[in-house]
């Protein structure tokens, strides 16, 4: 019975997880519906999906899991113990719209070649160094972790990955969610401070995107040139590119023809619409629907990470809102400037490193510093540099656990190794933080 169970535990989330896309998609096109809040059978499918998942989640986050979710009903009961007015769709609800799109991004990585799987030789030294900083830059701000996997793989193929060659996917990696829409990070703080701000924060990011790559290099030339100059890189192929820049032309164009559509569904949907029509053109219409239901019942399951997280991080910041909304939590501060800015972002990091997730300190942080109505770009910059600097040298992100479990790089390890960078990008950070309150 038990065997029974488990044997169809995977696909039935899968299930589940594709309907939770679809109303929350509904949510998301639909006039009269004020936010993906107020669609509560998304988050129970979602919810649902979650518990189905967890034998399959590691101890570590479990215990992880627990504690926000325990923390989250507690704040929730204190809040309506002191009168405040819990919006109960939301509970489980809250962050369904980012997690739509990143299920329909996902579906990218059934269309993008990256041009090198059938070669056996790759280039050496330091343009090949630089060719590989801006192939994972580039397919990781569009197909997120896909990206650094599959690149990963192929320096690995007749080689051992060493530790070199894997901090320099994961640096790269990080750079993305300084400026991608398309980014786990972007979807988080577009949640927090609205989708209306994407295009600011993008402009802003950018540059921290670019000085991440410029900082790599140059380092590299600089401190370890014998490294550079051995390096086995990633060669770059443009028609590797095209799926990139299709969605990205796709995304530009749908948000300015329907303006009132929140970006997270813009976004999964031209994901969708993008793949299903490589997919067809490529393979037709039966393999097509045959991949589709193999995406549903065996890739959506394995997002469970993100999917449990999000959904725990959501009921911790109900239980948040509930107690600003009493005026029980106070900002420490009266007004959100460049220097406060810098300063959060310092905490931000300091805590990563500690191990803890970005977005449970920005769904902690967010309903604390919207109370002194704060600039939302400059808020959501500070979260967004947040998330992609603090993902590089915490032990615990997803990225360096996978260089630890997929090509045995130590995540602590791999982890300290990045700080120096860091150090460096996070006055970048502050430049552009500044300028931000200055001028914006």
């Amino acid at each position: 019975m038990l065997a029974q169970i488990a044997q169809y535990r995977k696909p039935v989330s899968g299930v589940l997880l594709a309907l939770m896309m679809l109303f929350t998609l509904y949510a998301g096109l639909s006039p009269s519906i004020e936010s993906y809040k107020a669609i509560w059978p998304s988050g129970l499918l979602a919810g649902a999906a979650a518990i189905l998942l967890l034998p399959d989640t590691r101890l570590a986050q479990r215990i992880q899991l627990s504690v926000l979710v325990t923390v989250g009903i507690v704040l929730l009961l204190f809040g309506l113990n002191m009168g405040a007015d819990v919006h109960w769709p939301g509970l489980l609800s809250q962050n369904t719209g980012l997690l739509c799109m990143l299920f329909s991004v996902g579906l990218l990585k059934l269309i993008v070649t990256t041009g090198a799987a059938v070669e056996q030789k790759l280039p050496v030294g330091r343009k090949a160094f630089l060719h590989t900083l801006i192939s994972v830059t580039g397919f990781g701000s569009v197909i997120n972790i896909s990206a650094p996997v599959v690149i990963a793989d192929r320096l690995s193929l007749n080689r051992p990955l060493d530790y070199f060659s894997a901090g320099t996917v994961v640096r790269a990696f990080s750079a993305c969610a300084a400026w991608s829409p398309f980014f786990g990070g972007m979807a988080v703080v577009l949640t927090a401070v609205g989708d209306e701000h994407v295009l600011s924060m993008m402009l802003y990011g950018l540059p921290l995107t670019l000085t991440f790559l410029v900082v790599l290099y140059v380092g590299g030339v600089l401190f370890t040139p014998e490294k550079l100059d051995a390096f086995h890189g990633f060669p770059i192929r443009l028609e590797s590119f095209f799926v990139p820049l299709s969605l990205t032309v796709m995304v530009f164009v749908a948000n300015q023809l329907l303006p009132v559509v929140p970006i997270l569904s813009v976004i999964a949907l031209s994901a969708t619409l993008l793949t299903l029509t490589i997919l067809i053109w490529r393979q037709g219409v039966t393999a097509t629907i045959q991949r589709m239901i193999e995406y549903i019942r065996v890739d959506l399951p394995k997002m469970v990470s993100e999917l449990q997280l999000f959904i725990s991080a959501g009921i911790l910041a109900s239980g948040l809102q509930s107690l600003v909304q009493v005026g029980t939590l106070h900002s420490p501060v009266d007004e959100f400037t460049g220097v406060t800015a810098c300063v959060l972002l310092a905490l931000l990091l300091v805590i990563a490193a500690m191990g803890l997730h970005p977005v449970i300190l920005i769904v902690s942080v967010t309903p604390i510093m919207l109370a002194i109505n704060p600039d939302p770009v400059l808020l959501g910059l500070t979260f967004l540099f947040g998330w992609s600097l603090g993902t590089c040298i915490s032990p615990l992100s997803g990225t360096n656990l996978i260089m630890q479990g997929r090509f045995g790089i130590v995540a602590w390890r791999g982890a300290m190794q990045n700080w120096p960078y860091i150090a460096v990008l996070y006055c970048a950070a502050c430049v552009i933080l500044v300028i931000r309150s200055k001028f914006g």
